[in-house]
Parts: C-alpha cells; sequence; structure tokens
C-alpha cells in the first residue's frame, strides 16, 4: 500500500508492521513500540502538524508526551492515541467531531479553529487547560 493511499482514506491503516515503520520514519518519530494489533505507543512527542493530513496516518494508542497534529487539514481525529500524558493540539483542521480523539488528556487540550458542531467526542479528562472555540 503506498503512502498516498493511506491518506485518501481516512478509515484505512496500515497492515503490516513494516508500513507502520515506514510511516513512524517519514515523520520523524522515535522511541516508539509497535504493538501486536498496529496500534503505536510513544514515549516521547509527536510532531505531525503543517503535513496536509486529511487523516491520522497510524493508529496511536498512548501518547508519553505532546501530540501536534494541528495546522493540517485533518478531517477525523481517528488514529489518535487514547492516552496523551501531555498536550494534545488539533487546532485549525477541518474537524467537524472530536470523535476519535483522545480520552484522557494529562496537559493542555487544545481544538481551536475547527468546524465542531458538538464537543461530542471530547475527552473525560483534560489535566489543563480546554481550549475550543
Amino acid at each position: 500500500m503506498k503512502l498516498k493511499q493511506l491518506f485518501e482514506n481516512a478509515q484505512q491503516f496500515p497492515t503490516s508492521k513494516e508500513e507502520v515503520e515506514r510511516i513512524l520514519k517519514k515523520y520523524k518519530i522515535k522511541n516508539y513500540v509497535i504493538n501486536e494489533n498496529l496500534s503505536v505507543d510513544v514515549d516521547g512527542d509527536v510532531y505531525i502538524s503543517r503535513k496536509r493530513l486529511v487523516c491520522i496516518p497510524v493508529q496511536f494508542r498512548e501518547v508519553h508526551g505532546n501530540f501536534f497534529c494541528n495546522e493540517s487539514n485533518l478531517k477525523s481525529l481517528h488514529g489518535a492515541p487514547r492516552l496523551v500524558m501531555g498536550t494534545f493540539d488539533c487546532s485549525q483542521n477541518k474537524l467537524k467531531t472530536l470523535e476519535g480523539g483522545p480520552q484522557e488528556v494529562g496537559g493542555n487540550f487544545n481544538c481551536l479553529g475547527n468546524e465542531l458542531g458538538s464537543l461530542i467526542g471530547a475527552p473525560r479528562e483534560v489535566g489543563g487547560n480546554f481550549s475550543c472555540s
């Protein structure tokens, strides 16, 4: 499967460990573990901002740092980690919903500048500020 194809379909994630590794390398994501179900845990930060992504290219599970996916063209948060220990920033995208996003954020949660109609799917817990307008 080509990387371009992955980005065209927001619901389609890589189907092999090699594909996941290739994507993680492309976005310079380090200190990761690929789980049996091909979800990814990261011990550190994830920066996929300003990459013109319409979707998050792999399924993250936990990020023990910050997760920045702002200023892209994201239409969905599917693939976002369930747990982010630091800040989660998905501002300035084309999101209509927060579904698929993290359920627990240890730091700040920022979803400013999207096309949200409700806060359905917002995290259950945010340790810092919740910014949304």
